[in-house]
């Protein structure tokens, strides 16, 4: 059974920056491939939640999964994912989460 999907105000933000950024780069019919592909993989890790790795560099009890230039940065609930951030790769990701809930 799949957990349930939770998003940090955050990582919501993270999209909707990631989503204009894809528009006007790539247009809307490959921007929204993209996205599909990326509720994609966050589906998959709430069905199977440890394919992710653990991030306990960052902060303990944090994971992260990887699609395509994206790192998607998560924690297990007893009963969701939640999903804390969506940054790009060249982002510095530790002090990016170091300010977030």
């Amino acid at each position: 059974m799949a957990l349930r999907i939770e998003y940090a105000d955050e990582a919501r933000g993270d999209l909707i920056a990631i989503a204009r950024q894809s528009r006007a780069q790539w247009g809307e019919a490959h921007a929204r491939a993209f996205f599909e592909g990326l509720e994609q993989s966050i589906a998959q890790l709430a069905a199977l939640p440890h394919t992710g790795q653990p991030a306990d560099d960052i902060r303990k009890g944090l994971r992260r999964r990887v699609y395509r230039a994206l790192t998607i940065f998560y924690t297990l609930e007893t009963d969701s994912l939640r999903i804390l951030a969506v940054l790009h790769g060249r982002q510095d990701a530790p002090s990016t989460l170091e300010n977030r809930p």
